[in-house]
Formats: C-alpha cells, structure tokens, sequence
C-alpha cells in the first residue's frame, strides 16, 4: 500500500523545516514566501497541478515550467522543486506548504484557531478575537478566518479537535433541542 500523501507531505515538510532551522531569517522567510506562492499557484491553477502530477509530461519540461515561475528563487527553493520533480511529487506542493505552516507553528508553540463568522470579521474583532485567545490560552495565536453564513452571526471557533460554537445557529439549535425535549 503507497503512502497517503498527507504523509509524504509531512515528511518533505519536516525536511524542509530542518533545513530552515539554521538559515538566517530573512533567508527563512523569502524560501517561505516562495513555496507560498508556488503552493497557492498550483492550488488556484489545476492544470498546473495536473501538469506537474502527470508521469506523462517529461521532468525537464516540468523543471524549465517551475523554473519560469521562479527565477530568482533561493536555493533551498530550487533545491526543494528538484527534489520533488526528481521523485514526481512537484503536485504535492501545497499540502507540503500547508504541513510545514502547522509543524513550523507548532514549533514555535503558536496556536492556530479557525474562526468561522456569518460574515467576514474586520481588522479589529480579528485582533479581539486573537487576545481573547492569547489570555485564555496563554499562548501566541494565528486566526484562519473563514465565512459561514450558516451560522447566522457570532462566531464558531476550532482549536485543533476543541470547537467552541457561539453562533446563533448553535444556539438556535439549542433552543430547539429543549422545546423539543430531546
């Protein structure tokens, strides 16, 4: 049975993470931004994607494609996309990135909480939200909003496997479940 490819992601992203440990930061940071935006591509672009996933398309054609993208890339860039080109795994890129955020993260000890709103949260009720859950948890924390208009208002937000739902379709649903008796 091959790996999932959540699980080779995790592998090159531990990889990466490695070689970024010793690097300056300002090195640290431009390899991120470019295997964001390299990630996001392929992510927005599917054929790019199915292009660089095909066995049929040649790794040369794919390298000179990735090389058009990035020109200027760091090294450890351009060292990471032979790699994966070399071993037909250039389409994983963005679960590669995605796992790296989450180990980088974890890591650094930073909690991620997905906030889910009926309607995008500004500036300001991101910042609340984020001390909110700074003081709660003691910990520095990165909000991933996402919209919902299922919710109706208030917010759902998820904390690895913890949710905690203050949106009025939750209470709603609440206030349903007593009159019903359930």
């Amino acid at each position: 049975m091959p790996p999932r490819p959540q699980a080779v992601a995790e592998q090159y992203a531990r990889a990466l993470l490695d070689v970024l440990h010793s690097r300056p930061e300002r090195e640290r940071s431009r390899v991120e931004e470019e295997v964001g935006a390299l990630a996001g591509a392929l992510r927005e672009a599917p054929l790019l994607r199915s292009f660089l996933g095909s066995p049929v398309v040649e790794a040369e054609a794919k390298r000179k494609a990735l090389a058009r993208a990035c020109p200027d890339a760091e090294q450890v860039t351009q060292r990471l996309i032979e790699v994966l080109l070399k071993r037909g795994r250039a389409d994983l890129l963005p679960e590669i990135q995605a796992a790296y955020e989450r180990l980088r993260d974890e890591q650094q000890g930073i909690l991620v909480a997905e906030v889910s709103s009926a309607v995008p949260l500004g500036r300001e009720a991101q910042e609340r939200c984020a001390e909110a859950l700074r003081r709660s948890s003691g910990r520095q924390v990165r909000l991933t909003p996402s919209v919902d208009p299922a919710l109706i208002g208030g917010v759902r937000t998820r904390i690895g496997s913890q949710v905690f739902d203050g949106s009025v379709r939750a209470r709603l649903d609440l206030l349903r479940r007593r009159l019903v008796g359930e």
